[in-house]
C-alpha cells in the first residue's frame, strides 16, 4: 500500500498515513497527522522535517509516496488583530531595555500588560541608575528565569509558569512531564493563573511608573 511514512523526532519506529496514488501536500499531511495522534491545533502545530531533518517551510510542497518524515510539535500560534498604526504589545519588562512613556504611533512604540504605551528611552541615558530591578523569584518563570507571560498552572504539583514555556515542554516530552514534579500531565489541564497574572500586571505597572518619573 502506498504511504508516508513519518515518526516524531523522540520516536526511532516509524507510523504511516495512506495515500491515495497521488502526492499528497506538506498542508494535508499535517492535518492527517495531527487527526490520527489525536492533536488539538489550539494546542500544538506541526513543524515536519525530510529524513535529513530540513524543514519543510513551504506547506504545499508535495511528497511523494514512500517518503520519510520527522514530525515535532510546537505551541499552536495565536493571531492577534492589529489595527494599522496601533503599537505592539510588548511580551515582558525586559530589564536590558529601559522605556519611557510614547505617543501611539511612535517608533518603536509598544503597549504594555497595563496598557501604557512606552518606548525604548535613549541610549544616553545612565544604565546603572535606571536599571531594572531584579524581578521577585515568585513572578519568575523556572523554564526561561524571566517575568513571567499570560502565567499558568500546572494541576500535578500547582506551580505557575509561562503558559507558553510549560506548553513547548510538554509537547516536547514524549510523556508529557512536568518540569517541576516529573509528574504526566496533559497540556489540556493547564489553567490560567488569574491571580498570578494580576501580581505580574501590577509589578510591571511599577516598574514602568518608576521609569515615567524619571523621563
Amino acid at each position: 500500500m502506498a504511504c508516508i511514512h513519518y515518526r516524531f523526532s523522540f520516536q526511532t519506529n516509524y507510523n504511516f498515513i495512506p495515500l491515495n496514488g497521488l502526492p499528497m501536500t506538506v498542508s494535508d499531511l499535517k492535518g492527517l497527522i495531527m487527526k490520527k495522534e489525536h492533536l488539538k491545533p489550539s494546542n500544538c502545530d506541526l513543524k515536519i522535517s525530510n529524513d535529513r531533518d530540513e524543514e519543510y517551510t513551504d506547506e504545499t510542497t508535495r511528497l511523494e509516496k514512500y517518503s520519510c518524515v520527522i514530525i515535532r510539535r510546537i505551541p499552536a500560534r495565536v493571531l492577534v488583530h492589529n489595527p494599522k498604526n496601533a503599537p505592539r504589545k510588548a511580551r515582558t519588562c525586559n530589564a536590558n531595555s529601559l522605556l519611557v512613556r510614547a505617543e501611539t504611533g511612535d517608533d518603536g512604540a509598544t503597549l504594555t500588560s497595563t496598557g501604557r504605551c512606552v518606548k525604548s528611552a535613549d541610549k544616553g541615558w545612565n544604565e546603572q541608575e535606571n536599571k531594572d530591578p531584579a524581578v521577585p523569584d515568585e513572578l519568575k518563570c523556572v523554564i526561561c528565569k524571566l517575568l513571567m507571560v499570560n502565567a499558568a498552572i500546572v494541576p500535578c504539583c500547582g506551580y505557575s509558569f509561562c503558559d507558553n514555556c510549560i506548553r513547548t515542554v510538554l509537547l516536547e516530552s514524549e510523556e508529557h512531564i512536568c518540569v517541576a514534579c516529573q509528574e504526566t500531565v496533559s497540556p489540556d489541564s493547564i489553567v490560567p493563573n488569574l491571580a498570578l497574572r494580576r501580581a505580574v500586571a501590577n509589578y510591571e505597572s511599577i516598574i514602568h511608573q518608576g521609569w515615567e518619573d524619571r523621563a
